[in-house]
C-alpha cells in the first residue's frame, strides 16, 4: 500500500498552512501541506516571480492556484478518498523535474505536465482501466520485462513506443511486436484495434500472444510487474522514462488494480507475413473508420516462429 504523506501533517490554524518537504534530495522546493480545512495541498515554492505571463490548467477534482505574495504554486485535492491519484501526480512532477531545469523555467515546465495531467484526469480522478485493459497493458509489460530487458537491458524502455501512439507496440529496430493478451480457456483469439496494427511496410512485424489464466493466489498482478520495472529501472537515465510511458498509458497506481492476479504462458510468436489472416488498409473502402476485428489464434498456427535474439541483440538498441 502507498503511504499518505499528508498524514503525518496537522491541520493548520486558520489563513496559515503547515507543510513538510516532499523530497530533501530534490533542487527544488516541493511540499506537501494541509489547510486550515484539512484539505492535502502539494506546494511548489520558487525562488524568484515568473517575468512572464502563464495560465492555469483546470484539472477534474484539482485545484490549481498560484499566490503572488509567497510565490507558490498550490495543488488542492477536492475530494480527500482520491488522495492516492493525488499522490502519483505529485510524484511525477518531482520525478518530472528533478534535473536540468532552471528555476526561471521550472513552472512553466510544471504547468505543461500538468496539461498532460488534465487529458488523463478528464475522466475523473477514481476512473480505472478496464479489466481489458489490464491485461493488456500487463502483457507488455510481461514482454518489456521478460523478453526484452534480458537482451537489452534498461534501454528496452526506449522499444515501448504502443504508448506514444505508436501502431505497434514496441520496435527493435527493424523489427516490430504487436503483444496481445486473451484468456486461457476462452476461444484463443486476440482483438486487433486497426488495419495499421498489422501493418508494417517494409519492417518484419511478430504477434506476440500470451494467455492469462485469473487466479485468486499466485501468479502476477499489473502492479507488481511495475514495481519489479521500477527496481529494475532505479538509477538509470530510464527511469522517468518508463514513468512517463505509464502515464500517456493512463496507468495510475491504484489498490485495486492487486485484485487482479494472473498466471501467464510463455509468449508465442506469429510472423505477419503475405497471408496471414488480417485486413489491410487497403482493403478497407474510403469512408469507412475504426475497424476493429478478431483473429483465431488456432489460424495462424502455420505463422508461429520466434525471432532469433541472438542475432539481434549484438547490438544496442
Amino acid at each position: 500500500m502507498v503511504e499518505n504523506p499528508w498524514l503525518g501533517i496537522r491541520s493548520s490554524t486558520v489563513g496559515q498552512v503547515e507543510m513538510l518537504r516532499a523530497d530533501a534530495s530534490q533542487p527544488h522546493n516541493y511540499f506537501w501541506g494541509r489547510d486550515a480545512g484539512g484539505r492535502y495541498l502539494f506546494i511548489l515554492r520558487l525562488e524568484e516571480s515568473p517575468q512572464e505571463f502563464f495560465s492555469m490548467p483546470k484539472l477534474r477534482g484539482i485545484g490549481v492556484d498560484y499566490y503572488e505574495n509567497v510565490r507558490e504554486l498550490r495543488l488542492s485535492l477536492l475530494v480527500q478518498d482520491d488522495w492516492e491519484v493525488f499522490h502519483s501526480l505529485c510524484l511525477d512532477l518531482v520525478r518530472f523535474s528533478r534535473e536540468g531545469i532552471d528555476q526561471d523555467r521550472l513552472i512553466f515546465v510544471v504547468l505543461e505536465r500538468l496539461e498532460r495531467w488534465q487529458k488523463l484526469l478528464s475522466r475523473g480522478l477514481g476512473k480505472l482501466l478496464s479489466e481489458q485493459e489490464i491485461r493488456g497493458l500487463l502483457g507488455e509489460l510481461l514482454f518489456l520485462r521478460d523478453v526484452l530487458f534480458p537482451h537489452f537491458g534498461s534501454a528496452s524502455v526506449m522499444a515501448w513506443l504502443g504508448p506514444e501512439g505508436n501502431p505497434q507496440d514496441f520496435a527493435v529496430r527493424n523489427l516490430l511486436f504487436e503483444v496481445k493478451t486473451h484468456l486461457a480457456g476462452a476461444k484463443p483469439s486476440v482483438v486487433i484495434s486497426s488495419p495499421a496494427q498489422l501493418w508494417s511496410g517494409q519492417n518484419s512485424l511478430f504477434l506476440v500472444a500470451y494467455s492469462l489464466a485469473v487466479v485468486s493466489n499466485g501468479g502476477v498482478s499489473l502492479p507488481e510487474v511495475v514495481e519489479d520495472l521500477q527496481v529494475r529501472l532505479g538509477g538509470s537515465n530510464y527511469f522517468d522514462k518508463f514513468e512517463s510511458k505509464l502515464l500517456s498509458a493512463r496507468y495510475i497506481p491504484m489498490p485495486e488494480y492487486a485484485e487482479h492476479r494472473y498466471l501467464p504462458t510463455s509468449p508465442i510468436y506469429f510472423e505477419v507475413r503475405e497471408g496471414f489472416p488480417r485486413i489491410l488498409e487497403a482493403a478497407v473502402s474510403a469512408g469507412i473508420e475504426d475497424v476493429k476485428y478478431s483473429i483465431r489464434l488456432d489460424s495462424c498456427t502455420p505463422f508461429e516462429i520466434a525471432p532469433s535474439w541472438d542475432i539481434w541483440a549484438k547490438n544496442k538498441l
